[in-house]
């Protein structure tokens, strides 16, 4: 028999200024009993595009030690004002 899983939760928002949309986020959890991942994914919209055109996507992917989250990898990638932007830790 396998232990009980739920599904990955996910919440997708409109941040805005003024009733104005400028960005759109999704966050997306999948945590389990042996470990988690949270991935995000960010764009600027409307008028903020004027300003700061971007977009990216960050992901954490670790395990459960002791009942401590325990980091494996963290990786993130984008674009914003035309500059990719890049990291990865391991």
């Amino acid at each position: 028999a396998c232990p009980a899983m739920a599904a990955p939760w996910r919440a997708e928002y409109a941040l805005t200024v003024a009733g104005v949309t400028v960005m759109e986020a999704q966050v997306v959890f999948d945590i389990d009993g042996a470990g988690y991942r949270v991935e995000t994914r960010t764009r600027s919209r409307g008028l903020a595009t004027l300003v700061a055109r971007g977009h990216s996507r960050a992901l954490a992917e670790g395990a459960w030690r002791n009942g401590a989250a325990q980091p494996r990898r963290y990786e993130t990638e984008g674009q914003w004002r035309g500059a990719a932007r890049n990291v990865t830790l391991d």
